[in-house]
């Protein structure tokens, strides 16, 4: 854990992290995949210089990925993400767990990396 202090602020009480409305419906394999992902997130670029320094998700200050729990299309933002919808998204009472399964299988891929899951339920266009 870190101990340096930035600015006053104790880092090693930073919960620093990213947001995604996707990254549960990455790929499981290949160069865009979840493990990627969440590889990417382990790294740090120093901008002055322009040198990357692979480290530790804590060592860079990110512990946390935010998720949204909502449908995303297939290829959102050119990911190479699958089409997933949303949890309630045909009538009120029938539920698709398959979103939740793909959220289970993050946290277990982020656990590995020692990242924390912050999930988010958001409605799509709840005031139709």
């Amino acid at each position: 854990m870190l101990s340096k202090n930035w600015r006053g602020a104790s880092v090693g009480t930073n919960w620093a992290g990213v947001n995604s409305f996707f990254a549960h419906a990455l790929p499981t394999t290949g160069p865009g995949s979840r493990t990627a992902y969440l590889d990417h997130m382990r790294q740090r670029v120093q901008s002055d210089s322009v040198v990357v320094v692979s480290c530790s998700a804590r060592d860079a200050g990110l512990r946390v990925l935010r998720i949204f729990i909502i449908s995303t299309t297939h290829n959102y933002k050119s990911s190479g993400s699958q089409a997933v919808d949303d949890v309630e998204s045909k009538e009120v009472g029938s539920y698709d767990d398959r979103i939740l399964s793909l959220v289970d299988d993050l946290m277990v891929e982020a656990n590995l990396v020692s990242l924390q899951i912050s999930k988010a339920r958001l409605q799509d266009n709840a005031e139709k």
